[in-house]
């Protein structure tokens, strides 16, 4: 290598990168006119930015947020860093943006409507009437490599400022007089803030207000929450109202909330628009830690349990609120409920006598059932706690019930019939084949688990079971303390359907006749569509046997046609069927 070049390259690696990557250029220009502006109101501002340089001004956006316009109320040359009775400043579109292209221009403004994010620490509120000035300046801290830093701001623009010559509305908001929480952690919290309007005038929109959360308490907003997407009602004259936020409180600890902006969309306008923003309250979010038990204990055979005792503490840092739980044997329900009181903070358990519905099976051995609580943490979610219940071996007789069939299906708005069967001693488990047993089921008590998918009649002809709706129950019937189940599953009617043409092919132009033959115990309705004119339609009367409806006519046809048949349970619709048939024409052969 030549020593001019290793001059150069010399030269190069001393330079600093800027003066040697540089070829961006920012200016700015003003898009106005501007005003005039009523005291009071939050003026925009809008700008070109500019780039005359070769090369985009980079993509990372941090570059360019050191762009900011400068307000000088009195004309003086004297807009200090900052907002004031002189007048202020304001960051143009909030944080950074960018690039802007070589040879591009950006329209930017002072954080106005459409640009986000909106913070209510770079509002900026006319003062005094009179003329006014405004300037922007770009990349004041010169974070932007360029080749020209001296032509970045734009010339001073004069606009005016005047009394608002008309009534107008001006929304506030202050924090709830009350302190606000503790909130429970993973619970919605509800956080109360006061709306007025002070103004002259009912406000023009909805209330659409914003508010902050600072999760660390460190002046930096780390998320936002809006009242009810389409606003809360309109703050008439005069009117203070107390509205809630609500935000998943998910993040615990100390954390701060402040509203932004009472009219978040500026939808309103206002006497003031420099008056929306409180001051950040604190409040803190904290857990509930909730821990449940229950004692192993002995039941002897066909004793019947109608209440239990829970144990439960809560070693949170915050009373829990109610919440529920459930109650398990051997793996099955036996109860379920919600605590009728909030639980504080200790150490200490607290027992509970909660109802339940459970009798000891009896047997020639000694079983062993996992006795299970559940309590559902409003912070951590399930928690469940497992013991067991042991049932020593009965040295008497021992007692069976059974409910036959111990499954049953039957057609929706149909009956069947459940027997209960008794022995007075039966060692082995018996089945709906075994014998030697009492039939009971008129003593027996009856009752369903879900009367809304199958009834049982409990007296007159009793164990007659009923289907209300499609689904699956349970059918228990009790007899001396003895429980037997019968599960009941509903189901639909079957409709059978089947569409018989008199003839499968037909010539060009004719018409083709068909049969429909249907099989259903429940009345239809049914449409016969596809090759006729209009549909056809006709009623099937419930019967167990087939029956054939039609003949029924096409239109005349000229090509293959699929003819459909559907037919519908009036008093459900859910109960569908639908069948179809092609009917093949056969073109007319050519005579020779």
């Amino acid at each position: 290598m030549s020593t001019l070049k290793y001059f150069v390259l010399a030269v190069l690696l001393l330079l600093p990168a800027a003066s040697v990557l540089a070829t961006a250029n920012l200016t700015s220009s003003p898009r106005g006119p501007y005003g005039p502006y009523y005291v009071g109101q939050m003026p925009i501002f809008y700008y070109n930015l500019n780039n005359t340089g070769t090369t985009d001004t980079g993509t990372q956006r941090p570059l360019m947020n050191s762009n900011w316009v400068a307000v000088d109320m009195y004309s003086n040359n004297n807009y200090p860093s900052g907002k004031g009775p002189e007048g202020g400043w304001q960051w143009v579109s909030g944080d950074g943006f960018g690039p802007v292209p070589a040879g591009g221009t950006l329209i930017v403004n002072n954080g106005g409507p459409g640009s986000t994010p909106r913070w209510p620490d770079n509002d900026y509120c006319m003062g005094a009437t009179g003329n006014h000035r405004v300037m922007m300046y770009v990349d004041s801290s010169n974070n932007v490599p360029e080749t020209n830093n001296s032509d970045n701001n734009s010339i001073w623009s004069s606009f005016t400022v005047v009394n608002r010559p008309t009534p107008a509305p001006d929304m506030t908001t202050a924090p709830s007089l009350t302190p606000l929480g503790p909130y429970v952690q993973n619970q919605t919290a509800s956080i109360p803030f006061r709306f007025f309007n002070t103004g002259t005038l009912v406000a023009t929109a909805t209330l659409k207000a914003r508010a902050q959360i600072d999760f660390y308490n460190d002046g930096t907003a780390n998320d936002a929450v809006t009242l009810g997407g389409a606003g809360r009602p309109i703050l008439a004259l005069g009117e203070n109202r107390t509205e809630n936020f609500y935000w998943p409180a998910t993040t615990p600890g100390t954390h701060s909330i402040r509203v932004t902006y009472v009219d978040h969309r500026f939808e309103t306008d206002e006497i003031n628009e420099c008056n929306n923003t409180t001051a950040w309250v604190t409040f803190q979010v904290l857990p509930v830690n909730l821990e449940g038990r229950l004692t192993a204990r002995t039941v002897a055979p066909g004793t019947t349990l109608s209440t239990t005792t829970i144990s439960v503490r809560n070693i949170g840092s915050i009373t829990s609120p109610t919440f529920p739980y459930r109650v398990l044997i051997g793996g099955v329900q036996v109860g379920t409920g919600t605590t009728s009181a909030p639980l504080g903070i200790s150490t200490t358990w607290t027992n509970l006598v909660v109802p339940i519905n459970w009798t000891a099976p009896v047997s020639s051995a000694t079983q062993t059932l996992a006795f299970t609580l559940e309590v559902t943490d409003p912070t951590n979610g399930l928690e469940a706690t497992t013991t067991t219940i042991q049932v020593p071996p009965t040295s008497g007789p021992i007692p069976r019930l059974i409910s036959c069939p111990t499954t049953m299906s039957i057609i929706l708005g149909n009956t069947s019939n459940a027997t209960a069967r008794y022995w007075a001693n039966q060692p082995v488990a018996p089945t709906c084949s075994s014998v030697g047993y009492t039939d009971v089921t008129n003593s027996a008590t009856w009752q369903s688990q879900n009367m809304a998918v199958a009834s049982v009649t409990n007296s007159g002809t009793k164990g007659q079971v009923t289907g209300h709706s499609i689904g699956i129950t349970p059918v228990v019937a009790s007899y001396s303390s003895l429980f037997a189940t019968t599960s009941v599953s509903v189901v639909a009617n079957p409709i059978t359907l089947a569409i018989t043409p008199v003839s499968r092919f037909i010539r060009s132009g004719s018409a083709a006749s068909i049969r429909v033959q249907i099989t259903a115990n429940v009345n239809l309705n049914c449409t016969i569509t596809g090759g006729v004119t209009t549909p056809i339609t006709f009623s099937h009367t419930a019967n167990v046997g087939q029956i054939t409806y039609g003949p029924y006519a096409t239109r005349p046809l000229t090509a293959t046609q699929k003819v459909t048949v559907t037919c519908t349970n009036p008093l459900n619709p859910a109960e569908t069927a639908t069948r179809s048939s092609d009917i093949e024409v056969v073109p007319v052969a050519l005579e020779v």
